[in-house]
């Protein structure tokens, strides 16, 4: 099975997937660097000071909240990022960069999740159009 890009969409397909009773081999291909975070929340494309358009409420969790995953975060890191302690609440709106890094740490525990359920998930970053097409032609894919 193969997923192709690993914006937030793919993160929660790929959460779905990793579920199912099947065994599944998943191969995921982004064509940026950081499988995960999407153009709407890349760090290349937005300032720290764009904020995102969802509240932390609306976005469903992946293998933890949003808000636990902020205060897993030391403050120092988070205050960096313009969010103080009284932020921490479900009805705030972060930044999209912030939004990029969960998506991208949540990523990464569901490729790990997956590994514990007997199922793989290979990550393809980087990958523009014609390296899809080549391995569909190749038959890996």
């Amino acid at each position: 099975m193969a997923i192709i890009g690993a914006g937030p969409s793919a993160v929660y397909a790929l959460k779905r997937l990793i579920t199912s009773e099947a065994p599944l081999a998943i191969l995921i291909f982004e064509s940026g660097a950081r499988p995960g975070v999407g153009t709407p929340y890349d760090r290349q494309q937005n300032s720290p000071a764009m904020l995102s358009n969802i509240a932390s409420i609306e976005l469903p969790p992946v293998c933890e909240t949003l808000l636990d995953w902020l205060q897993r975060i030391p403050p120092e890191t988070r205050h960096g990022w313009g969010i103080g302690d009284a932020d921490l609440h479900e009805r705030h709106f972060f930044p999209r960069v912030v939004l990029g890094d969960y998506y991208a740490d949540q990523f990464g525990a569901l490729v790990n999740e997956a590994a514990r359920r007997a199922a793989t998930a290979s990550r393809c970053t980087r990958a523009p159009a014609s390296a899809i097409l080549s391995r569909m032609r190749a038959g890996s894919g």
